[in-house]
């Protein structure tokens, strides 16, 4: 008789067994299978150009790799692309950037600066860039080449767009330790040359522009 019971015992948590493990894997492919909607660019997109909402789509990926994806098409549209944005790719915020398109006969340029040489500048600031030969003597001036130009991207050492607020910099209340790595500036297509060669010298040197701002 003890052999019987012992024999459906055996069964029952051999059956019990068998349902969490079927229960559990059930629950772990329904987790899996879970798909959420985000927006992929319909074309290439170019940098500083305005998005239209037919220039996304929205498209199902597993829920795992969301990401910081964004998924709502209003959240893109009127917004101006920060950088090119390929065909098919997803579509983040640190792809975009508030403000108007470049104007006719500008172009954009990303240079690296640092605290000093950036003027804390930030985005929709307008600055004066000068410019300092470190082959001449000292005493040399540092002349601006280019005046009101509007700054349409602060970057951070990590990659990202400056956070405006004290506490987002880790000024306030925060760890983050960041500082300004570079920025991207709205210049003219014939001043570019000039840019780009004292930029990469290092002897790029931005001033606020008492002209007005954002």
């Amino acid at each position: 008789m003890s052999r019987k019971v012992g024999i459906i015992v055996s069964l029952v948590l051999a059956l019990l067994m068998t349902g969490l493990i079927v229960s559990n894997g059930n629950k772990a492919y329904r987790e899996v299978s879970k798909t959420v909607d985000v927006l992929v660019a319909t074309r290439d997109i170019p940098a500083d150009a305005k998005i239209k909402e037919s220039d996304v789509k929205s498209v199902s990926i597993p829920e795992s790799m969301a990401g910081n994806w964004l998924t709502d098409s209003s959240e893109v549209t009127d917004k101006v692309a920060a950088v090119g944005i390929l065909k098919g790719n997803y579509i983040n915020p640190y792809a975009l950037r508030t403000g108007a398109e470049m104007a006719p006969g500008n172009v954009g340029i990303m240079i690296a600066v640092d605290l000093a040489s950036s003027a804390g500048a930030e985005a929709g600031d307008l600055v004066d860039i000068h410019v300092v030969d470190r082959h001449e003597h000292e005493g040399s001036i540092a002349p601006i080449v280019v005046e009101s130009v509007k700054v349409l991207r602060t970057v951070i050492s990590d990659g990202t767009d400056k956070p405006l607020t004290p506490e987002d910099q880790g000024l306030v209340g925060g760890s983050t330790n960041q500082s300004i790595a570079a920025v991207s500036l709205e210049v003219p297509k014939d001043k570019a040359e000039t840019v780009v060669y004292y930029a990469a010298h290092k002897g790029v040197y931005l001033v606020k522009s008492d002209k007005g701002a954002k």
